[in-house]
Order: structure tokens, then C-alpha cells, then sequence
């Protein structure tokens, strides 16, 4: 082959390797195009689910942010109980002449369901009174509490909201059914409350005692005495206060069954006469009633230290600072049981011409829950009698008779009569030990000793 020949052949050959480099070529570009088409695939995937993970994150550190915030407790309004079917719902009432309310649920979620205006008499018969302050309300010294509720019941919407005579909120006084003073007439019969106090009145006796004018409750019924007040937390209550009455008040107290369950219950002295007195013939008498317990609400055991405090409550107490003529006087108490009650059963601590007798007080000195009354600072003992302020006059003409009394404090058998000046005690009998099953037939047989009655609502 000639030179030339050679040479073409050469050009042609290196031109055909030239054009499958070429190709070679191509065919790899194809492909880098491709596994970066897919990578960028693959990276808009990745980049779409971090995306979606710091959304996540973001909802995340939000739901966690509110969960951090400071809980603001959120208190349930208090219901009342449903009413009678048939009754009528109807507002707080101002009785500015003698009226009779009937078959009626009198209801104020502002203050007192009720306010006596008037000297008229004013009848309430199957009606629930529903407040935030009293039921029926007279702190008027012109206005006489002329007055008969039959068949009724109290329901506290709340801790005490009132208002005082000079119109600052009212810091001192609890929820009461009644807070009725300058008594002319006033029966109550067969009613019932809940976490309440029951009564207070005050003032001298307004009524003719020859004509039958009087105070009179009976076949009444209280569960959990309570004193809260909107104001100021915890304050005093009790079943029943006579206070300040200095002419005589005539007063038949009876068939009355208190029922104060630890931990539920926030309770002073039960009944308290307090300056208060009756007349000779006509004494203040307070008769065949049951007191069941008697405790400061579980968080008063302690003070802000965490020292225990004395519970000063009880059971039946004749108490005042006034003088001679001014101290509770001509009061008989008789036919009542006190069953585990703190701090005392029956007591006088000032006053002259008292008579308790024929009584029981009975103490375990244990809870409910299993508790020992000295763990909640509950002192323990049976009767007492002892002046308490220089001021109140001499006490004297003063008899405690035929009470049988066992108390237990610390488990061994306690100071059933504590102290005993300004009165006499006879024919007191002391029982070696007492528990709680001892407490629970006392109780049973009180009921069934007054089954006949209907003691609360009919």
C-alpha cells in the first residue's frame, strides 16, 4: 500500500475512534444527567419531610410553652339541690307586711333570700331559701323578727357574701338560715341545713311572754355546721346563738339532731348562749337533742408553722362578759346527748340560776377517719364550769346533775370533769372507757328513742 494510502487509512481510524469517544461520551453525560435528576428528586424529599419535621417541632414547643403556663383553677358553680317538683321559683323577698309564702324555692345569688321589714307576721311553709348570705335576715333594731317557717330548708350558694350595716363587705359572720334579731315571735319547726350555721339572733326579747310570744325550734335537722366567709376565710359558726338578750327571752329548744362529720364540718361552740338570759318561769330550755361532733375544718389544725392549734368549739356552753345582771342566767339544759365531740361536752363559763341534767357525753376520742383528737389538736373532756372574764359578775345558783360521762384522750380515760368552779356537780357517773362503737349505739338508740318524730323536712 502506498504511503499515502496508509495515511488516509490512518485519518479515517483515528476519526472512528474520535466519533465512539464521542459517543462514549454522550451516553456518560446521559447518565450524570440522570443520577442528578434523581438526586435532586431524592434531596426535594428529604428537604420536604425536614419541612415537615420542624412544623412538627414548632407545634410541638407550642402545645409544650402552654403547658407551662400557671394553672388557673376553674371552681364548678355551686348547684342547688333540685327542687320539689310543684314548687315555684320565685326572687329574694322583702316581707314589708305579713305575708305567707308557700310551696316556693326563694333564691338570691346576691345576699340574704329573705329580709323581714316588718312587725306583721311572716310565714314560710315548704320553701328552700337559697342565698349567698342569710336565708331570712332582720338586722334592723326597729324591725321585730315576727316570724314561723315550717317544713323548710336552707342551701348556701357559697361562702358568706354580704355586706355589713356601714356597707363594707362583712368579714365576720358565716352563712346562717336564720340571722333574725330583736325576737317577738319567731317558730321554727321541722327544717334542715346543710354547711351552714343555723341560727343567730340577738337583742332583747321584743315580745309579750304572757301571750305566748317566743322562740321555739324543734325537730330540726343540721348536717356540717361550716363558717366560711367569702372575706376572710374561716370564721365562727354554730348550730344555735342566743346573744345579748338581757330581758328574757323565752326559748324551748327540742328534738334537734346536729350532725358535724370530721373533715367536713367547720364548727365553734354547737349552741352557745352568750350573755343571753330566760326568765324564772319561763327559763331558756333546751332539750333532747342529739350533737354529734364537733372539729375545726382540717386545714385550722395548723397554724402557718405548722404548731398545732387548740380547737376552743364544743358542745353546749353558757358564756358572756357582761355583769351580774347581764350574764347568762335561768337557762335549763336537760335530755341531750354529745357524742364525739372536741374539746368539751357540756360547759358554763360564766352566768347564774343553770341547771344541766339528765345528759350524756360521750368521746373516744378518735375520728372517723382514724385519727386521735390530740393529732388535730382537740383537747377532750366531759363537763367544766369555770369564770372566764373578771368583768362577767359572780357565778353562782349554777348545777350540774346526773350526767354520765366517758372521754378518752391520748386512748386512756380523760378529765371528765375538767374544772368545776361557780357550780355544783351530784350523782355524776363516770364511765371507765368509751369507743366508738359505744358512740354509734348511743347514737342509734337516740333515734329510735325519737322515732317517732320526723326530725327535718317532712
Amino acid at each position: 500500500m502506498s504511503e499515502l494510502a496508509q495515511k488516509i487509512s490512518a485519518h479515517f481510524k483515528a476519526k472512528q475512534e474520535i466519533a465512539e469517544m464521542v459517543i462514549t461520551m454522550l451516553s456518560e453525560n446521559q447518565q450524570l444527567k440522570e443520577t442528578l435528576a434523581q438526586r435532586d428528586k431524592s434531596l426535594k424529599t428529604a428537604t420536604d419531610a425536614l419541612a415537615k419535621a420542624n412544623s412538627t417541632i414548632t407545634a410541638l414547643q407550642a402545645e409544650i410553652a402552654e403547658l407551662k403556663k400557671p394553672v388557673v383553677p376553674v371552681v364548678p358553680p355551686v348547684v342547688p339541690k333540685p327542687p320539689i317538683i310543684g314548687k315555684i321559683n320565685v326572687g329574694a323577698i322583702i316581707a314589708e307586711r305579713g305575708m305567707v309564702v308557700k310551696d316556693s324555692i326563694v333564691t338570691n345569688p346576691f345576699g340574704s333570700a329573705a329580709e323581714l321589714r316588718t312587725n306583721e307576721l311572716v310565714r314560710f311553709e315548704n320553701c328552700d331559701l337559697v342565698f349567698t348570705e342569710h336565708g331570712l335576715k332582720n338586722h334592723n333594731g326597729n324591725i321585730f323578727s315576727n316570724y314561723e317557717l315550717h317544713n323548710c330548708r336552707g342551701i348556701s350558694l357559697g361562702p358568706m357574701d354580704g355586706k355589713s350595716s356601714n356597707g363594707s363587705n362583712n368579714t365576720s359572720d358565716p352563712n346562717r338560715f336564720l340571722s333574725t334579731d330583736n325576737i317577738k315571735r319567731a317558730i321554727i319547726t321541722n327544717c334542715e341545713t346543710e354547711s351552714m350555721s343555723f341560727m343567730k339572733t340577738a337583742g332583747n326579747f321584743r315580745g309579750d311572754a304572757s301571750k305566748g310570744d317566743k322562740l321555739v325550734i324543734q325537730d330540726c335537722y343540721a348536717k356540717n355546721i361550716q363558717g366560711r366567709n367569702k372575706w376572710s376565710g374561716f370564721v365562727k359558726a354554730n348550730f344555735l346563738q342566743i346573744a345579748d338578750v338581757y330581758n328574757g327571752l323565752p326559748t324551748d329548744i327540742g328534738f334537734i339532731r346536729i350532725e358535724n362529720k370530721y373533715g367536713k364540718t367547720h364548727v365553734e361552740d354547737n349552741i352557745n348562749i352568750y350573755n343571753a338570759r330566760g326568765l324564772v318561769n319561763m327559763p331558756i330550755w333546751i332539750h333532747d337533742v342529739l350533737v354529734e361532733g364537733a372539729f375545726y375544718d382540717i386545714t385550722r389544725e395548723f397554724n402557718s408553722s405548722k404548731a398545732k392549734l387548740d380547737y376552743t368549739g364544743g358542745g353546749i356552753i353558757t358564756d358572756g362578759d357582761g355583769d351580774y345582771s347581764k350574764a347568762p342566767a335561768y337557762i335549763l339544759v336537760e335530755d341531750v346527748l354529745l357524742v364525739g365531740v372536741g374539746n368539751y361536752g357540756l360547759g358554763m363559763a360564766a352566768g347564774h340560776h343553770i341547771t344541766m341534767r339528765n345528759s350524756t357525753v360521750l368521746v373516744a376520742g378518735v375520728t372517723d377517719t382514724g385519727k386521735r383528737y390530740e393529732e388535730i389538736g382537740n383537747n377532750v373532756s366531759g363537763i367544766w364550769a369555770n369564770p372566764q372574764r373578771s368583768t362577767q359578775g359572780v357565778m353562782d345558783n349554777n348545777l350540774f346533775d346526773n350526767i354520765t360521762i366517758g372521754t378518752l384522750w391520748h386512748g386512756k380515760n380523760n378529765l371528765n370533769v375538767s374544772v368545776m368552779k361557780g357550780a355544783v356537780q351530784k350523782n355524776i357517773k363516770h364511765l371507765p372507757t368509751v369507743t366508738k362503737a359505744d358512740e354509734q349505739k348511743a347514737i342509734q338508740a337516740w333515734e329510735q328513742r325519737y322515732s317517732n318524730r320526723k326530725i327535718g323536712k317532712l
